[in-house]
């Protein structure tokens, strides 16, 4: 990212809904707990241009 890059969603790869929305340089969010269990897996998390999302 950089200070003139668009907002970014940011999700989980294979979920569809977004975990952020609109993140914008600098931004933050709030804190979420994720589940850490055997059972869970892991978690991939991807930033997504708000521009290029279908």
């Amino acid at each position: 990212m950089s200070p003139n890059s668009p907002a970014v969603n940011i999700n989980i790869k294979t979920i569809t809904t977004n975990e952020v929305s609109a993140l914008s340089y600098k931004g933050i969010s709030g804190f979420k707990k994720y589940p850490a269990a055997a059972t869970t897996g892991t978690y991939i998390f991807e930033g997504v241009s708000r521009l290029t999302e279908k």
